[in-house]
């Protein structure tokens, strides 16, 4: 038996151990609870390390709750939707065209732990998350969570040291750039620290619009939310948060909707025929902080999309040929094209699609308006994803977020549409001819049009 590394502090491998236990033993609707709060607040570095193999925490708590799902037998309600099978072809044609391309063992181990990741979080969700109700008890727990994580990061922001250093995985000294401090908390990247509360600032909100009366706990997770946004001082973080209100705000006009994203096609291909350069160009143009590496971005697009012949099959092992610096993949596109080629990156883009579409279906069937209003809340958190995923890639525990909003959309969507009040279907009218039948058959046919006339 091969010796095994440890690599935990005691303290956090015995708030695991308890969190675990509490998955376990907690009733469904607050099962989750105790897996997000090892997600967010124990740093990527916290692993454990036997045979080459890294347990991070999540995948530990993943483990745990596969198992409760398991021997309780609540895997038996999920049924298999659109955007369940993009999310899973996702996954599967980005590890086979991995696997393929660099033909190791230790491509096989990195995409199997990959695949785990995303089917166990992913699924996970949609086995205990499938309704509203545990939405609400799910988003009231990270509107709770959320509030020292902020405390923790403006802490970093007056005095430039990382309090979640001494757990590891994490620098001490904050990151400075252009003279600002670029705060990351417990995340592995000051970006990603600040998407991770652009996507749930829109949800925040959504209760303070659906609340007649504001809980002091949902103003903290919206100030909270919006203060780790802007320790970030990160352009992305920042356009992505404005990107999500700006979601919430067609809301007023989600009638015209198709109008909307019509107009917006039309208006990028008369971009892409008056500019000299090509419309992504944009991209690098686009800045809320002078020192925002937008210029790199823009490389990286272009780069890409002149190397279409390159990634299209089974993407490529490397970018570091693509120009100076762009070894550095800093969009999540580009990312998922490289990693599995053409056909991941559509799968992809059609699980995005696909919230959007079950999401406007949603809403236009059901009668429920507060349902109407939180499900167009999880779509502008999507819209602020689809922004967000521009200036980076996913490989901490934003993953986690995002697999929450599409496998909470997955599950809300297809309830809402359920339940919808259907138009009853006329029945026609049942003659009876009294004449042909016998007595004992007259008389039951009496009846019958008795019971139907009540």
């Amino acid at each position: 038996m091969p010796p095994q590394e440890v690599s935990v502090n005691p303290f956090v491998l015995a708030f695991v151990l308890g969190m675990g236990i509490l998955m376990f033993k907690l009733r469904r609707r607050y099962a989750l609870i105790p897996f997000l709060l090892v997600a967010i607040f124990v740093p990527l570095g916290q692993c454990l390390v036997a045979g080459g193999l890294h347990f991070y925490m999540f995948r530990i708590m993943i483990m745990i709750g596969w198992a409760r799902v398991i021997i309780k037998g609540e895997y038996r309600t999920w049924r298999r939707n659109s955007i369940d099978t993009a999310t899973l072809l996702t996954v599967v044609t980005g590890c086979t065209a991995y696997v393929i391309l660099w033909g190791t063992s230790d491509a096989l181990v990195n995409r199997l732990g990959m695949a785990f990741n995303a089917f166990g979080i992913y699924l996970l969700i949609r086995f205990l998350v499938r309704s509203q109700k545990d939405w609400t008890v799910t988003l009231k727990a990270l509107a709770i969570m959320i509030i020292p994580v902020a405390g923790f990061m403006l802490i970093e922001f007056f005095t430039g040291r990382n309090a979640f250093a001494v757990f590891g995985g994490v620098p001490f000294e904050t990151e400075i750039r252009d003279g600002r401090l670029r705060c990351q908390g417990p995340f592995m990247h000051p970006i990603l620290a600040g998407i991770f509360a652009a996507i749930l600032l829109p949800v925040f909100i959504s209760q303070i619009w659906l609340q007649r009366k504001q809980t002091t706990i949902t103003i903290l997770a919206v100030a909270s939310a919006a203060a780790m946004t802007i320790t970030s001082a990160c352009s992305g973080p920042i356009l992505a948060a404005v990107a999500g209100m700006v979601g919430l705000g067609c809301w007023f006009i989600r009638k015209y909707m198709r109008l909307v994203r019509w107009g917006i096609a039309a208006m990028i291909l008369g971009l892409q025929m008056v500019m000299k350069a090509p419309v992504y160009a944009l991209v690098g143009r686009v800045k809320v902080f002078n020192a925002s590496t937008g210029d790199h971005r823009f490389y990286l697009l272009d780069a890409w999309v002149h190397r279409f012949s390159e990634w299209c099959l089974l993407g490529t092992k490397t970018t570091a040929n693509w120009g100076y610096g762009l070894i550095d993949v800093t969009n999540m596109y580009v990312r998922v094209s490289v990693d599995g080629g053409l056909v991941s990156l559509i799968c992809f883009i059609a699980v995005i699609v696909l919230c959007f579409r079950h999401v406007g279906l949603a809403v236009r069937s059901t009668s429920d308006t507060k349902q109407k209003k939180v499900l167009w809340a999880m779509g502008a958190s999507i819209f602020a994803t689809m922004v967000g995923f521009m200036d980076i890639q996913l490989f901490d525990q934003t993953i986690t977020v995002w697999y929450l909003l599409t496998g909470v959309i997955s599950a809300l969507a297809i309830q809402a549409r359920h339940y919808a009040v259907a138009p009853v279907p006329q029945q026609e009218p049942v003659t009876i001819v009294e004449e042909t039948l016998p007595v004992e058959a007259q008389v039951e046919g009496g009846l019958a049009r008795r019971m139907f006339a009540s």
